[in-house]
């Protein structure tokens, strides 16, 4: 708190001192035209008296007036933390409230609320001001990202924190295009259709090398084949007919990628029609 000690023409010298009372805190400033600064320790309701001890021409004299004394704001301050989720769009992490603030402090006890400085690079974040936030993978990302944020407490800002996330991968389904439904003589003996089923793939780059099968099954119409259809990894569906008639077939390409964290191994089911005649 600062002090400045003005006065008409012919002023006398000497101190004009400034005395907090309940403690021991003062300062003194001359008389004529000096100023000072008082230090005050604690908060609350101060009495500060200025008093000047007189001489020859002017008589002591005092004045006491009450201040409210609140100490500065500290501002908050702000840590990091590390989360895990797992790869795909439609999957979300949900932090709940505190979340980002859980391990944030303000020196004076103020409530916190968060702000963010910068979004990930590799998805989207929700912040709410609780500190609870929900972020979404892009698509088939999956390794380190990471957003900025800051804690306020309505007076000050912490400097910026970073929350970590790590993307777990997880296992993409394969894929492929079918080929055509199949009519036959149940005389020509056993088929070969190569390049029957193509864009065969395990799914993204980084599932490229994983081994693919294709799982065929008879739906209806088994007793029509002399050996049942099959399809290669390569695509080539191979068959021999039997008999008379109508069967369904159903196609799905498998990789050996797993199902962990909720991953498929599996594309869709196809069919197909298979027809012979005489």
């Amino acid at each position: 708190m600062s002090f400045t000690v003005t006065s008409d023409a012919g002023a006398p010298g000497g101190p004009v001192t400034v005395t907090a009372a309940g403690g021991s805190e003062s300062c003194s400033a001359d008389a004529s035209a000096g100023s000072c600064i008082l230090t005050l320790n604690g908060e609350g309701d101060r009495e500060l008296t200025a008093s000047y001890g007189g001489s020859t021409q002017f008589a002591p004299s005092s004045d006491t007036e009450s201040h409210e004394v609140e100490s500065p704001n500290a501002p908050p301050s702000a840590a990091g933390e590390a989360y895990e989720t797992t790869e795909g769009s439609d999957r979300t992490l949900d932090v709940a409230a505190p979340g980002v603030l859980s391990n944030d402090q303000d020196p004076d006890g103020d409530g916190l609320q968060a702000e963010l400085v910068a979004g990930p690079t590799n998805g989207t974040v929700a912040l709410d001001g609780s500190g609870g936030f929900r972020y979404t993978p892009a698509a088939d990302f999956f390794g380190s990202d990471a957003f900025t944020y800051r804690a306020g407490d309505g007076a000050a800002f912490s400097a910026p924190a970073t929350v970590g996330i790590t993307v777990r991968p997880v296992n993409d389904p394969p894929s492929f295009t079918r080929g055509p439904d199949q009519i036959a003589s149940v005389a020509a003996g056993g088929q070969s259709v190569p390049g029957w089923a193509t864009g065969i793939a395990a799914g993204p780059a980084n599932e490229a090398g994983q081994a693919v099968q294709f799982v065929v099954q008879v739906v209806s119409g088994a007793e029509i084949f002399a050996s049942a259809p099959a399809i290669s990894s390569e695509g080539t569906l191979t068959y021999t007919p039997g008999g008379l008639g109508l069967a369904q077939v159903e196609v799905r390409l498998q990789d050996g990628g797993g199902t962990a964290d909720g991953g498929s191994d599996s594309s869709g089911p196809v069919t197909i029609n298979f027809v012979f005649a005489p």
